[in-house]
């Protein structure tokens, strides 16, 4: 008789993201994932920071062979190398960050801080991909305020500023760092 031994591949799955959740403006993320083949096995990690409600978001995509890592809107750069990689709403340190294998599980430390456009709760969610093609879908793994420096408000100008007559129209222009929609 012919035995054949039938292998049932597995998934990989997205495992944590410590911390799941707090506030701050700077974070080392710590995104575990594991595959039951090994960590080497692991291909890819997506990572999402972001308010649904708005297309500001990091969003980042860590390709294992190679430790490259893609920012949205900021291109590619080496995890563990010097200098950092930003795009609108999050910078991320090359060189705080890290990447380390050990059984099956593979964890990506990613230094982040988050920049002005990054405001409120914030989801993150993570997906991954093994090199064989199996993915862990895309999952809500915790949430993340980054707390930004609070600035008041400031009177920018009337204008016009002097004159004379019965009736007039003032524009009146103030600003808030944190964005108009920031005014009382």
């Amino acid at each position: 008789p012919i035995c054949f031994q039938v292998t049932q591949l597995s998934p990989p799955v997205n495992v944590s993201v410590t911390p799941s959740s707090g506030t701050g403006t700077s974070q080392t993320f710590a995104l575990t994932v594991s595959s039951a083949a090994g960590y080497q096995n692991i291909g890819w990690i997506q990572i999402i920071i972001g308010d649904s409600g708005s297309s500001v978001n990091c969003s980042v995509d860590y390709i294992a062979a190679g430790k490259y890592l893609y920012l949205n809107g900021a291109g590619q750069a080496t995890v563990g190398n010097s200098g950092t990689i930003q795009n609108g709403a999050c910078q991320i340190n090359l060189g705080a960050s890290s990447a380390n294998g050990s059984g099956n599980n593979l964890t990506l430390n990613l230094a982040i801080t988050f920049l002005s456009g990054m405001t409120g709760l914030q989801n993150i969610y993570m997906a991954t991909s093994d090199n064989s093609g199996l993915v862990a879908p895309w999952q809500l793994m915790g949430t993340w305020t980054p707390a930004s420096v609070a600035s008041p408000p400031v009177n920018v100008s009337v204008s016009p500023s002097s004159g004379s007559g019965s009736s007039q129209t003032f524009a009146l222009t103030v600003s808030s760092a944190a964005g108009y929609q920031n005014i009382g």
